[in-house]
């Protein structure tokens, strides 16, 4: 079973194939969202708080992205906009450059009953460190409809997320997902639910001990000759 990787993100590609459903939470410019409709013609359901990353989203039918945060609850919550960072619900100490500005936020759990859907084939996290308290409340039936989770942590960035970052993680595997680390940061983590993704042995032997080392050296060859 072939794995691509879009915008940093890790996913196996063939249970997308014939009209698959994708929530990219985190969506920045919408890169990621584009390219994934481009080549699989699935349909995007996406998030993005900051204005003015929402503002610059391209439009498409099958792209349906919102303005609004995914947290821990319903409400409102401050986004901290850096000038040399991403956007994010952390405050980071070691700068003043940024813009902090109040957005709306909902659970993943809401969002996804809003838009009206069952079940996800694959949920897209770059939520810059609000990971933490969304899966904190996502119910467990929730979890069980999602066939793929493709996550980028943020404790790399912020130390004290580690060891929620390690409970979160526990977490969906002891909820039946199996975990493949292409990265060694947990900026490219995969979850596989075993009850709706069939995924052989072999297969995943190779991606979690072999080709995530490939990858990982095709991409410093690539930054070592840019």
């Amino acid at each position: 079973m072939p794995v691509d990787r879009i915008c940093a993100h890790s996913f196996f590609s063939a249970p997308l194939e014939g009209g698959a459903i994708v929530v990219d939470l985190g969506a920045n410019q919408g890169e990621f969202a584009a390219t994934i409709i481009d080549k699989y013609n699935v349909a995007v359901y996406a998030v993005e708080p900051v204005p003015k990353l929402f503002g610059n989203l391209p439009k498409h039918e099958k792209f349906h992205p919102q303005q609004i945060a995914i947290g821990g609850e319903e409400g409102e919550i401050t986004i901290n906009v850096y000038d040399d960072r991403c956007a994010s619900t952390v405050a980071h100490g070691n700068t003043n450059n940024f813009e902090a500005i109040p957005v709306p936020c909902t659970t993943l759990e809401n969002f996804l009953e809003q838009s009206n859907l069952a079940s996800v084939d694959l949920l897209k996290v770059d939520i810059e460190g609000s990971e933490i308290e969304m899966f904190n409340s996502v119910p467990d039936q929730l979890l069980n409809n999602i066939g793929q989770i493709t996550i980028e942590f943020h404790d790399f960035l912020y130390p004290e997320l580690g060891e929620k970052t390690k409970s979160v993680i526990q977490r969906l595997e002891n909820s039946g997902f199996y975990r493949i680390n292409f990265s060694n940061d947990n900026t490219d983590v995969l979850f596989v639910n075993r009850r709706k993704v069939q995924i052989g042995t072999m297969t995943l032997l190779l991606n979690k001990y072999v080709i995530k080392y490939l990858l990982g050296m095709f991409r410093m060859f690539n930054r070592l000759h840019s």
